[in-house]
């Protein structure tokens, strides 16, 4: 199953959905807080239309109540809970146990706990809804300090999104638009923070004809002071049989397995070298952080590949903690610890033995210990019959730190 489906929602669910968080916001509003202007006129992706306005006017602490009720009601929401659930089944099959309807419901919680904090404030903010014979195209949402802007066109010849948000405290600003119709796929990422702007842009064409098809994919980066530009162009023809096979044997390949430790070490060595001159070239010219997003976009560098820079942004942390969280669970064998050892000997510098029951796996984010791997992965087959529970613990920072595991006790 693709792990998208299981998101995919019935019209009955859709309607049930509307209905109630529709009825939240008529139960908590007040008559006079909803309005109505005349023919409004906005442009959506570069097309002009005439809409009718709905707006709702109220002050920071009604709005908040009302998300706080709306927060309330998803934490129990059936619909909502079992897609989650749905999800969850999936990933058990394959050992990965994140809990992740509790994960939900705790997040909920300490989202409300914060706008419980800071729930004072007669600063007026309204929510309007631009519509086209009740087909929406704009929710634009204003407040004080902040302007958000979201677009929708759905249809049978194009699905285009935008979401906008200015913070009108610093100025900063970001944009995504996506878009998908005849034309391609186009998808448009624009930040402004301190008056610098970055903007990503990847366009994907697609056309096949009969067993013939071409895939272009052009992915832009510009920061008002470098740019660049990336272009896959793909031919792709299916053909029923291939005329000139190409075998591989001892003769024309080099399996890495046979070779010794040190004709590999050489080999790998003379690798890291040629691709390490490569980078250097661009680095010196574009932000590393900057380059390896353009790269994991048009699918040159993966996830896992770490360019050298001088911090670590909040993506590269989440993306580095991501590794680790999905490994998180209890009650886990000595196969689901051998593949935790798998995910993470390219981090694991040392081991610290607690006491009897506990050992702490320490990480790092651009450095292992080979020995360390090995110490730990004859340990973990020697004691066959041991389950532990594995927890990861994270510095000041947020940064995964360590991943503690507890042997659990055996019942009598």
């Amino acid at each position: 199953m693709i792990f998208g489906s299981v998101f995919n929602f019935s019209s009955e669910e859709i309607q049930t959905l509307r209905n109630k968080y529709t009825n939240v916001i008529i139960e908590k509003a007040e008559k006079e807080n909803f309005s109505k202007q005349g023919k409004q006129k906005i442009k959506v992706d570069t097309k002009e239309f005439t809409t009718d306005a709905y707006i709702l006017t109220l002050t920071k602490e009604k709005l908040n109540d009302i998300y706080l009720r709306m927060l309330e009601e998803l934490k129990k929401d059936e619909i909502i809970l079992e897609k989650i659930d749905n999800l969850e089944e999936i990933l058990n099959q394959y050992e990965i146990n994140l809990k992740l309807r509790n994960t939900f419901v705790q997040e909920i919680d300490e989202l409300s706990t914060q706008i419980s904090q800071n729930n004072i404030g007669q600063e007026k903010c309204t929510v309007t809804l631009y519509e086209i014979e009740k087909t929406p195209l704009r929710i634009e949402l204003k407040g004080p300090t902040y302007g958000i802007e979201i677009d929708i066109i759905n249809s049978q010849e194009k699905d285009f999104l935008r979401i906008y948000n200015k913070n009108l405290t610093n100025q900063n600003e970001k944009l995504l638009v996506y878009r998908n119709d005849n034309d391609g796929k186009y998808i448009n990422r624009r930040t402004t923070e301190n008056a610098k702007t970055k903007n990503y842009t990847l366009k994907i064409n697609e056309v096949v004809n009969d067993n013939i098809g071409d895939r272009k994919i052009n992915a832009t980066f510009e920061d008002g002071v470098n740019k660049v530009e990336a272009i896959i162009q793909q031919n792709v023809e299916t053909i029923e049989e291939v005329e000139d096979k190409v075998t591989v044997s001892e003769e024309n390949a080099i399996n890495l397995s046979n070779l010794e430790s040190e004709q590999l070490k050489n080999v790998l060595n003379t690798v890291t070298t040629q691709v390490s001159e490569k980078m250097k070239g661009i680095t010196e010219v574009v932000d590393n952080d900057d380059l390896r997003r353009i790269l994991e976009i048009i699918g040159v560098v993966k996830e896992k590949t770490t360019i050298e820079s001088q911090g670590i942004t909040e993506i590269e942390k989440n993306r580095f903690n991501s590794k680790f969280t999905i490994l998180e669970g209890e009650n886990l064998d000595n196969v689901a610890i051998l593949n935790l050892i798998n995910a993470i000997k390219d981090n694991l510098i040392n081991l610290e033995v607690i006491s009897n029951q506990q050992i702490r796996l320490k990480l790092d984010r651009l450095n292992n210990d080979e020995k360390m791997v090995t110490t730990f992965t004859e340990y973990v087959e020697k004691n066959k019959n041991e389950k532990y529970d594995a927890k990861v613990e994270y510095d000041k920072n947020g940064l995964a730190r360590d991943i503690l595991l507890t042997v659990v006790e055996k019942k009598k």
